[in-house]
Order: C-alpha cells, then structure tokens, then sequence
C-alpha cells in the first residue's frame, strides 16, 4: 500500500500523539463525571456598596481564585476558595489573599453560607467577612462544570496596615469558576 502525502501529513508523530492522548482521556473524562469532587480556576469581580471614607480603598475589582468544591451528597456540599486580590489593592504593596469556605445547598441553581478572612504580608486579619451566594452550575463537557455566581459579602478592615479601622463596606461580587472533576 502507497501512502498519499495527505496519508503521511495525518500520519505524522505529533498527530498521532494528540490523538491518543484524546482518545485516553475521553473515557477518563467520561469516569471523572460522576465524581463528588472538583477543582478549578476562576476570578471575582466586587463592588462596594458604600463609599469608604478612606481614599486608598478601591470600591470595585477583579480578583483570581482557585476553586474547589466537594459535593458529599447531590444536594450538599462543602466549597474553599482563595482568592487573590488586584496589585495595589487598597493601596497595598503586596498582594491580599482571601481564603472563605462555604457550604454548598442544591444542585444546578445552588445556594451557599461562608466564611473568610484576608491574609496580608503573612498575617491573618482579625475580622472575619461572611458571604451568602447563589449560582448555578452547569457540566459543559464530561468532567468539566461551570459555576457562575453572585454574592453579597459583609466586609469589616479592622486591622490592615494602612487602611482606616472605621472602614466597613459591603461587596456584592459577580463570580465565575471552571472546575475539572477528579
């Protein structure tokens, strides 16, 4: 048998290569889509809902997060979340991270009650924020969901260098996450 050049071109490693690896991970997709457990990436966008008296404090953002969810039952569920702030986020020089974990009420159209707090130059702050959500999740492919979500957050700043202790604000927050389950 002579292969055509159109033959060898599809024939060539790299191909052949990708389309293994597509043909293996299919079915481990396909096993992962009735897993309980999921991670992921996403990203937070907040506005403040007063304005802070002290000038420094942004009043809206976008942060990035790592996401992971584990579902012990199909209507309830357990949520962690770290979440790292813009640069100069109120006017700081490093970074802020947010851990919060939540608990998880639904299936597609979810609820969700949690709890956070804001590290700063490796120190925890003292007040922590509370955070009610809904959103609705989604499987786009096999192993892979969609979370979209908006939450309300009750913020207090006590104790962050260089912000004003008398800055409480509320944040209402327009979230999106990707997650692979495992």
């Amino acid at each position: 048998m002579k292969l055509t050049p159109d033959k060898m071109r599809f024939l060539h490693p790299g191909r052949l290569a990708g389309l293994l690896a597509l043909v293996l991970a299919v079915p481990s997709l396909q096993a992962a889509d009735d897993s309980n457990f999921q991670i992921g990436v996403g990203a937070n966008y907040w506005i403040a809902l007063e304005d802070a008296v002290d000038e420094s404090f942004d009043e809206d953002g976008l942060g990035w997060m790592i996401s992971a969810r584990y579902m012990a039952t199909p209507y309830f569920g357990f949520g962690l979340e770290l979440e790292r702030s813009p640069d100069n986020y109120v006017a700081l020089e490093e970074p802020m991270y947010c851990p919060a974990a939540y608990l998880i009420l639904g299936k597609g159209l979810y609820a969700g009650l949690g709890a956070g707090t804001y590290v700063y130059d490796g120190d925890f702050i003292e007040d922590v924020f509370y955070g009610l959500r809904i959103g609705l999740v989604a499987d786009v492919l096999p192993g892979v969901v969609v979370d979209i979500n908006l939450n309300y957050r009750v913020d207090s700043w006590s104790g962050i260098k260089h912000v004003d202790d008398e800055v409480d604000t509320d944040n209402v927050i327009l979230g999106g996450a990707v997650r692979l389950k495992f």
